[in-house]
């Protein structure tokens, strides 16, 4: 099996223990790197060494290319799931995520993954999500889905109205407001 079809590429990665965005992200990644060829040999690398399969696992992690068989679908998504967790759950290892390329597959790998996961659609992986990688598309969509959250904006609506009635409170009563905190102008105004 030389070529695989983007359907059949989820269902790998999924079965190889990737979940939510990253399985997307591995999808496309494996698109951008192999174009889903199985027997995708890269030997053009500027260090020497060569790239193997669907991932195109290098030759730097020689341990796995001696105990997985590369030309497998399966183990060589088995073998990127244990370099991605390596890195720490990121997939900085790929150029082409470094550099971006696998932003252009991303939405035929997001409805591959959702067919292949019964129709459901991929979430961030919270739990896994790295903090502060440049071009980290995971925490962009958590950073999104908090602005987008009806319930997060009605609870700091809640916060400030409770600020400014506790201020209230507190002048109505006569007690003296936090004006330290509020600068000279802020004194100026009080006093008025």
């Amino acid at each position: 099996m030389a070529q695989l079809t983007a359907e059949q590429v989820a269902a790998v990665v999924l079965k190889a223990g990737f979940t939510g965005t990253n399985a997307v992200i591995a999808v496309a990644v494996s698109r951008a790197e192999s174009g889903w060829r199985t027997d995708a040999v890269n030997k053009a690398n500027a260090n020497g060494s060569t790239d193997y399969g669907l991932f195109q696992i290098n030759t730097v992690h020689s341990d796995l290319l001696k105990r997985y068989n590369w030309q497998d679908p399966l183990q060589n998504a088995q073998m990127a799931k244990i370099v991605f967790d390596n890195a720490g759950g990121r997939w900085t290892p790929w150029t082409v995520y470094k550099t971006g390329r696998y932003t252009a597959y991303l939405g035929e790998a997001q409805r591959a993954v959702a067919r292949a996961n019964g129709g459901n659609i991929p979430l961030p992986d919270v739990s896994t999500t790295p903090v502060g990688v440049v071009g980290d598309t995971e925490s962009i969509s958590k950073l999104f889905k908090l602005f987008s959250d009806p319930d997060a904006w009605a609870r700091a609506s809640w916060i400030v109205l409770g600020t400014i009635f506790l201020l209230l409170g507190l002048f109505a009563i006569g007690l003296p407001l936090p004006t330290k905190t509020l600068g000279k102008y802020a004194k100026k105004v009080i006093k008025k």
